[in-house]
């Protein structure tokens, strides 16, 4: 799971969707507590 979550922490910010706030937001709120 760390593994995953960490993988996709680099493709979004290496691809600029997200800036590190907005992203830890959303992670936290959805697909990090769920997993």
């Amino acid at each position: 799971q760390q593994e995953g979550y960490d993988n996709i922490a680099q493709l979004v910010k290496a691809h600029h969707l997200f800036d590190a706030p907005s992203y830890d937001q959303f992670v936290d709120n959805s697909l990090y507590k769920e997993g």
